[in-house]
């Protein structure tokens, strides 16, 4: 089936909305300058290779002058929530992998998330950071949504992102068990737990008796 081509104003409305950013991507690179914009992705490729950091061919075709010239279009709403997904699926991709990588404060992982948080409300003058958005997003969906911008560009999803979602899931399916007066050890299905089960293998069915 053909793609529907997606219209300027519908990236910069999703970016906004996603990032809670004042601006949108396009009108982010008109006042940082193009050069700057397409140098820093260059230098990320050139660190990590892969397409996930290759410069989209409108930025790397594009000289110093700003997008003043794109045309804008209408925003087309049907298609915001999926642009929206895509976004906070690679930016949180970006973020968790620097948390892994020990690129911030290594060693000290909720620190390091908040490092991260600051500086993207100072770059893109947001309300909140990725990090602190993740309570919204819960930790199946962000999980999900990092998982599907990581298959498609063949690259692994971060381990400490994993290790976050399987302790948030965790604790949400104990604190529904206590509210329940259940006790957890007693609700798991006999062979349940084996050699290779992890929580997030086991936290669907556990869910499904806990009726959460």
């Amino acid at each position: 089936a053909a793609t529907t081509p997606l219209t300027v104003a519908t990236v910069e409305q999703a970016f906004k909305e996603a990032l809670g950013a004042p601006q949108g991507a396009v009108q982010l690179v008109n006042m940082i300058g193009p050069t700057v914009a397409r140098n820093s992705i260059r230098l990320l490729h050139d660190g990590f290779g892969g397409r996930f950091y290759e410069p989209a061919p409108l930025l790397a075709a594009t000289e110093a002058e700003p997008f003043a010239g794109l045309e804008q279009g209408e925003a087309q709403s049907e298609l915001v929530e999926a642009v929206k997904d895509r976004i906070v699926g690679s930016a949180l991709l970006v973020a968790w992998q620097l948390v892994d990588e020990g690129a911030v404060l290594e060693g000290d992982e909720e620190a390091a998330r908040q490092a991260i948080d600051t500086a993207v409300r100072l770059g893109f003058a947001c309300q909140k950071g990725l990090f602190a958005q993740m309570d919204r997003f819960g930790a199946g969906r962000t999980l999900a949504l990092v998982e599907a911008v990581a298959k498609e560009y063949g690259v692994e999803v971060p381990e400490s992102l994993t290790r976050w979602a399987e302790a948030v899931q965790r604790e949400t399916f104990l604190e529904a068990m206590e509210e329940r007066g259940q006790n957890p050890g007693e609700a798991i299905p006999p062979g349940a737990v084996g050699a290779a089960a992890t929580p997030i293998d086991l936290l669907p069915k556990l869910g499904e008796i806990a009726n959460v």
